[in-house]
């Protein structure tokens, strides 16, 4: 009785613990709540409560369609997204994946968008190469938020700029001008067409192209209108223009009217604004970027009288 009773305890400890989902799903105008286990392409198989040990099971071809409500655990790493804390985020988006990996026939279901969001955390964090290795492995048939399906299609600039096919990111650039897109998908293919056309030496084209992508992701992100900022402020670097104004700055052969000049002041008035609108969110301003500060021309808001 003894080794009957130990084998007992010890095949319910070994026993996998249920996983499910709430859910109400919806029939001829009836809604009725359950908790999910799992499915398949045909069926779906549920619970009416946490307590009921039979399974039941319908065909889906019988039902109109299956809401799904959002689980703890996946409301949990979204917090972690929004507050921007990407690597813990990620890592949570993972072990939601996994847990609710046997839900994938649904439509978007939490496997599918967590492992969606976890492609968000590594571009975020500008994990570019990553990321292009985990979009090729990610499967997307069961998403279909149209927002999120079109952030798929703009991870084809990142994998562009990341293999720095340069001249295929600008016609690929040029072929999305005339969509409509949401304001954080332009502020990314804004920025891979900047670093397109720098790379390519179109330098005033990426400053301007550099500029969209500022303002579009301003307030947004933060990611984006740094490393823009970055590009833009690298591009005034590189000028000789703008290096012999800075030898001439304040001198009695100053030019004004040069083109060097204009430039210095540009990246002057770009180097505050990063300073003052706090575009770095916390990052200072790379050193190499900072001289530009001391180049604030006099009436300018800011300036020492």
């Amino acid at each position: 009785m003894a080794a009957v009773l130990g084998l007992t305890m010890f095949v319910g400890a070994q026993a996998p613990k249920r996983v499910f989902i709430e859910a109400i799903i919806i029939s001829s105008e009836k809604y009725e709540k359950v908790l999910l286990l799992g499915a398949t392409k045909t069926n779906i198989y549920y619970v009416k409560n946490a307590r009921e040990m039979n399974t039941l099971s319908r065909k889906r071809s019988e039902i109109d369609s299956v809401y799904i409500m959002e689980p703890a655990e996946y409301l949990e790493a979204m917090a972690l997204l929004e507050d921007r804390k990407y690597g813990e985020a990620y890592t949570k988006f993972g072990e939601v994946a996994e847990r609710y990996k046997k839900f994938q026939p649904f439509k978007d279901n939490h496997h599918t968008l967590a492992r969606f969001y976890q492609l968000e955390c590594l571009r975020k964090q500008f994990k570019i190469a990553e990321l292009v290795a985990a979009v090729a492995d990610y499967r997307s048939e069961n998403l279909v938020r149209t927002d999120l399906l079109q952030q798929i299609e703009v991870y084809k600039f990142w994998k562009a700029y990341n293999s720095k096919s340069w001249v295929h990111l600008d016609r690929l650039a040029k072929g999305w001008e005339k969509k409509r897109v949401p304001i954080s998908h332009r502020a990314q293919i804004s920025f891979c067409h900047a670093a397109a056309l720098d790379a390519l030496g179109r330098k005033n084209e990426a400053l301007n192209m550099y500029g969209k992508a500022m303002t579009a992701d301003y307030s947004k992100s933060e990611e984006i209108l740094r490393k823009a900022a970055y590009g833009a402020l690298g591009i005034y670097k590189e000028m000789p223009d703008v290096a012999t104004a800075m030898k001439l700055w304040k001198s009695e052969n100053e030019n004004k009217y040069s083109s060097g000049y204009q430039y210095l002041v540009e990246a002057n008035a770009l180097a505050r604004l990063y300073v003052k609108a706090g575009m770095g969110s916390g990052v200072d301003l790379p050193k190499e970027y900072a001289e530009f500060l001391k180049f604030t021309p006099d009436g300018a808001p800011g300036a020492k009288q």
